[in-house]
């Protein structure tokens, strides 16, 4: 008897093979782990990054209309759809869009809200930051976090995170965007004027280690996040991990899921 419930697990993606299958890859095992009666399918957001993967890997990735006619076919009927944006934004007004063409097909579409909409889940972020950062915590080191920024709600989304860690006595974490604030320029400035550093080691908050992070963190150009403390004198330390390869992130994503489909 066919399985005719699914789990779409939406991504902007990644052309990076080993990050994209051990971040998104880790979260859509957790949550074919944790709902073994569903089928789980990927989409990706990006057709730009579905046509490199499919000229580097040879591998199709569906965007999402095709996931939703590939169901079809699949005879899915009910679905709950996950994105792992972490906050609303553009992608996630566009995914409501393209759901609505598609719910007289099914019986039943839902639609989680990103991770990071929900309290619990940022104080559950908030978390795995400290636990990563807690190694490098001598009070002599700035622990920069660095996120995407592309949406102008994730300013709001960050300074709560900023703000959790704060009341939890992680003074010497920082948390900063490509995009909006606080960006590179208000976390350095920051960090200079703090006066106690040393070193300074910079973490992405993406769930995938891809292009951003090896071009605006760890890059060449003097306006890298790497080499502009470099240039004010701190020792640097880099990690590339992306939070999605942490079991612990992929779990939230499991666990936030269990809510909706309640």
């Amino acid at each position: 008897m066919c399985n005719k419930k699914a789990i779409l697990v939406v991504s902007y993606g990644s052309s990076y093979k080993e990050s994209r299958e051990k971040s998104i890859g880790g979260i859509e095992g957790a949550i074919a782990k944790e709902f073994p009666s569903y089928r789980v399918y990927r989409a990706f957001t990006s057709e730009p990054i579905i046509e490199r993967i499919k000229k580097k890997d040879g591998v199709e990735t569906d965007t999402i209309s095709q996931a939703f006619e590939r169901m079809m076919t699949d005879g899915i009927r009910e679905i709950t759809i996950i994105q792992t944006h972490l906050v609303k934004g553009v992608r996630y007004e566009a995914l409501t869009e393209t759901v609505k063409a598609y719910r007289k097909d099914f019986d039943n579409i839902d639609i989680a809200e990103p991770i990071l909409t929900v309290q619990k889940n940022v104080e559950a972020f908030a978390d795995v930051l400290e636990m990563i950062g807690s190694s490098y915590d001598d009070e002599k080191t700035a622990i920069c976090y660095v996120g995407h920024g592309i949406e102008e709600t994730s300013s709001a989304v960050y300074d709560q995170l900023q703000k959790v860690l704060n009341l939890r006595g992680c003074q010497h974490y920082y948390i900063g965007t490509l995009s909006v604030k606080p960006t590179l320029q208000d976390i350095k400035q920051v960090i200079v004027e703090t006066g106690c550093y040393r070193r300074v080691v910079i973490l992405p908050l993406m769930l995938v280690s891809g292009y951003h992070v090896r071009k605006d963190l760890i890059g060449r150009k003097s306006d890298s996040w790497k080499n502009t403390f470099l240039q004010e004198g701190f020792e640097v330390e880099c990690v590339t991990k992306g939070l999605g390869e942490f079991s612990e992130i992929q779990n939230i994503f499991a666990e936030h899921l269990k809510s909706v489909m309640l």
